[in-house]
């Protein structure tokens, strides 16, 4: 499990390529994506930042129990973007 915070953009901004799903995590607009070994869930904290939560295991991801568990565990405790 790994939680970052990055500050040089949003959701908005990612990549188009990016293979994303949009969520809601508490109040705030997020985006999940999943990749061959790993499942990221990324919560804007305002326009041009977001905090990233990431979970990776040793199979194939289908889903994102543990990182959407974790990101409405911390959502409420984010500053006000």
């Amino acid at each position: 499990m790994v939680i970052g915070v990055d500050d040089t953009y949003g959701t908005r901004q990612m990549n188009p390529d990016v293979d994303r799903t949009p969520v809601t995590i508490g109040k705030r607009r997020a985006v999940r994506s999943l990749g061959d070994f790993s499942c990221s869930v990324l919560i804007d904290v305002g326009d041009r930042s977001h905090v990233l939560v990431q979970f990776a295991g040793t199979g194939e991801i289908t889903d994102c129990p543990p990182a959407l568990k974790l990101a409405r565990l911390i959502e409420p405790e984010l500053p006000d973007g």
